[in-house]
C-alpha cells in the first residue's frame, strides 16, 4: 500500500515538475519543497547543474532532466544557503536529498494522521451515525434519559462522542506509529464505510460507535439501545418492563416490528422515528385504560 501510494504521487509529481521552470521568490524555500520530496522519494542523489545567464541576472539550477529552478542574481544567496548550505557558483555537483526524504517520509506521516483525524471526527455526518442521533435524542425528547447504561463493548459512546474520537485517534497514532500502510488502510475504511474488525483497536470491541438509554414514562422502566458495528449496519432493540404494552406493539405493528422474549426490535435495521411517537401514545393508552377501570371497579 505505501509503495503504490508513493508511485502514484512520484508519477503525479513527476508530470509536474517536466512542464516547466520554477521562478524562486523572496522567502520562497517553501514552495519548492514539495518538489524535492519528490526527488527525494526518486533517488537519494541526484546532479545539479548551474547555469548563469549575465544578460537577465539569473542562474538556472537544473535538476537533471526533471524540472529547473530559476534564481534571480540577487536571492543566490538565500537559495543556495538553504539548498546547498554553502554559496555556489557555475558548474555541476552532486546533491544528496537523504535529509530531504526523511523530510518527505515525515510530511507523508503526518499527512496521513492529520486524515485520520478528520475521518473519525466526520463520522457523525455519515448516514448510521446520523439515524443514530436521530433516534437517541428523539427518545431523549419523548420519553427522557433517567441514565445511561452504554456497554463496554461499544468504542465510540453516543453520550462521550467527542472524547471518544479523541482517544481512539490517540490509540490508533501510538498503535501504527510505524506503519503508514495500516494507517492509509483504516483511512480508506473510514472513508468508504467498510470493515474495520480486523484493525488493532477496533478488533477490542464489538460496535464502532452507539448508546444505551434508560428511561422511565408514567412509572413505566423502557431502554433504547442503539449500535453500529464495524461494518457500519446499524441495529436498535427497545426493552419494556410493561409487559401489556410490549403486547400491544406486537398486536398493532406485528409486520414492521418484532417481539421476541419482551424484546422489541425493528424488521429493518432501524425504528421508523414515528415508533416512538406511537410508542408513546400506546404507554399513555394503555396508562388511562387502567385507571378507568380502576375507577369503574369503585
Amino acid at each position: 500500500m505505501f509503495n503504490v501510494a508513493v508511485n502514484r504521487l512520484i508519477e503525479s509529481m513527476s508530470e509536474t515538475t517536466t512542464s516547466g521552470d520554477i521562478a524562486y521568490l523572496p522567502s520562497g524555500f517553501k514552495s519548492i519543497r514539495p518538489m524535492l520530496y519528490t526527488l527525494a522519494r526518486m533517488k537519494k542523489k541526484w546532479k545539479i547543474e548551474v547555469l548563469e545567464d549575465k544578460v537577465i541576472s539569473e542562474y538556472t539550477v537544473r535538476f537533471e532532466d526533471q524540472f529547473n529552478i530559476k534564481v534571480p542574481f540577487s536571492l543566490w544567496e538565500e537559495f543556495s544557503g538553504k539548498m546547498f548550505n554553502h554559496k555556489m557558483g557555475r558548474g555541476m555537483v552532486e546533491l544528496d536529498l537523504s535529509g530531504t526524504l526523511q523530510e518527505a517520509i515525515d510530511a507523508d506521516v503526518a499527512a496521513d494522521y492529520e486524515k485520520l483525524d478528520h475521518n473519525l471526527k466526520i463520522l457523525s455526518h455519515k448516514l448510521p451515525f446520523v439515524n443514530l442521533n436521530r433516534s437517541v435524542v428523539t427518545w431523549i425528547n419523548l420519553f427522557g434519559k433517567q441514565a445511561y447504561a452504554t456497554g463496554s463493548d461499544i468504542l465510540l459512546r453516543w453520550e462521550k462522542f467527542s472524547a471518544d474520537t479523541s482517544k481512539v485517534y490517540a490509540e490508533l497514532k501510538n498503535n501504527y506509529i510505524d506503519d503508514r500502510g495500516s494507517i492509509e488502510m483504516i483511512n480508506e475504511a473510514l472513508k468508504q464505510g467498510t470493515v474495520l474488525s480486523t484493525f488493532e483497536v477496533f478488533k477490542r470491541y464489538n460496535y464502532l460507535a452507539g448508546t444505551m438509554i434508560r428511561s422511565q414514562y408514567q412509572g413505566i422502566v423502557l431502554s433504547l439501545e442503539s449500535t453500529i458495528d464495524m461494518a457500519f449496519n446499524p441495529a436498535e432493540v427497545i426493552r419494556i418492563s410493561n409487559s401489556d404494552v410490549v403486547d400491544k406493539v406486537e398486536e398493532e405493528y406485528g409486520h414492521d416490528i418484532g417481539v421476541a422474549r419482551g424484546v422489541i426490535y425493528p424488521r429493518g435495521k432501524v425504528f421508523p422515528i414515528r415508533f416512538y411517537i406511537d410508542l408513546k401514545n400506546l404507554i399513555q393508552e394503555d396508562i388511562t385504560q387502567k385507571d378507568n377501570k380502576d375507577q369503574e371497579e369503585e
